[in-house]
């Protein structure tokens, strides 16, 4: 989100021509229908991006949080993150994907540039020397939690290591 803003706010200041289309196609459903020669994708540790995609659901108030709770009837009383994970697979996204699907299907057969969101300020100077134009991007949909580690016990640990095994095991995450 904040990577689609940036490109919205500045274009008019690129000395290159981005095509730049949605945040939640996988990079095959974009192939289909733009022409790509040099792709990017942002990629998250999935023990930490459980944590951020449960507390903004939870708690956000954009359309997508509200459908989201509206979907998997959670108006009323949101579970634990304990309760939460252990009913992972069974929640609606509202997109083609799951709360199981890992980031390496989003981008089968890789991209030109992967981010990472530890560091996305430092990894997004990349395609920042690509459109000529530096500026640092907000922060926006932050979530307010504790350390990712301290919503974990080991079993709930290691369900999200086997979930998840292919991204841990391709963008090297560990816990």
């Amino acid at each position: 989100t904040a990577i689609i803003k940036w490109f919205s706010e500045y274009k008019s200041f690129f000395k290159a021509d981005p095509i730049f289309w949605g945040h939640h196609e996988s990079l095959p459903m974009l192939r289909r229908t733009l022409p790509t020669n040099k792709t990017f994708a942002v990629v998250r540790n999935p023990w930490d991006r459980l944590v951020s995609f449960y507390t903004f659901a939870r708690d956000g108030q954009t359309a997508w949080c509200v459908n989201f709770r509206k979907a998997n009837n959670l108006m009323e009383e949101f579970p634990t993150f304990n309760q939460w994970l252990n009913n992972l697979e069974r929640y609606e996204t509202l997109h083609w994907f799951t709360t199981t699907t890992n980031q390496t299907e989003w981008m089968p057969d890789g991209v030109t540039y992967l981010l990472r969101q530890e560091n996305l300020n430092e990894d997004f100077k990349q395609i920042q020397d690509i459109v000529g134009f530096h500026i640092d991007l907000d922060i926006v949909n932050r979530t307010f939690h504790k350390q990712y580690q301290d919503y974990y016990n080991d079993h709930q640990k290691q369900k999200v290591a086997k979930l998840f095994e292919n991204d841990i095991d391709t963008f090297k995450y560990t816990f």
